[in-house]
Order: C-alpha cells, then structure tokens, then sequence
C-alpha cells in the first residue's frame, strides 16, 4: 500500500514538473518581447524551481506562482493556468481536492 502511495506523489510531482515547463514556455511565448515577464512570474528561473524539493516546490507554486498569475488579469493568455497549476501543487502535496480528470488539460500535460 505504500509503494501505491510513494507511485502516487511520484507521478503527481512529475506532473508540476511539466506543468511549471510548460508553464515557462508559454508564459515565454506571451511575453511577446518583454524581458523578466517569466521570472516575475515565478519568482526564478523555472529550471531552478525545478530542482527544489517537492514540498517548498508546491509551496512556491501555490503561494507566488499562482498568485502572480491572477495577478495578471483573466484576459490574459496565462489567467487559465491559476486553476491548474494550483491543484496540481495541491496533489503533488497530497492535499485532497476535487479531482483534475473533471478539467481538460492543456498542450502536452497528461494526468494519470
């Protein structure tokens, strides 16, 4: 039962990863010339974020990532991914919450 559980944050903390990735390209792609715009957004270099561990990674994410995010506006290209990148640090973390398969997922991102 545990090595189900350990399967679980594993795959949950592989799916941030790509999400903040993912995340970095297109907030890249919207900047449309402007400098900085993905290190505002996260804080750092999304590389960096990365290489934390798992929990100050969700942390980080939840607390500025997202925040920044809603920070930009809902018309923004990037106001759809404050929902999602949310829970996604959410699960990695193991907090219950309402499940991501309900939600359509963006690009390349796949939830188990």
């Amino acid at each position: 039962m545990v090595a189900r559980a350990d399967a679980a944050v594993v795959r949950a903390n592989l799916t941030l990863d790509e999400a903040d990735s993912q995340l970095g390209r297109e907030a890249a792609a919207a900047s449309t010339g402007k400098t900085g715009v993905v290190k505002k957004l996260f804080g750092m270099a999304p590389s960096d974020l990365a290489r934390r561990a798992c929990r100050n990674r969700c942390e980080h994410t939840k607390n500025i990532v997202v925040a920044n995010i809603t920070e930009l506006g809902p018309s923004h290209p990037l106001a759809g991914w404050a929902g999602l990148i949310g829970a996604l640090a959410s699960r990695a973390r193991g907090e219950p919450g309402r499940s991501l398969r309900s939600r359509p997922l963006l690009g390349m991102l796949v939830v188990p």
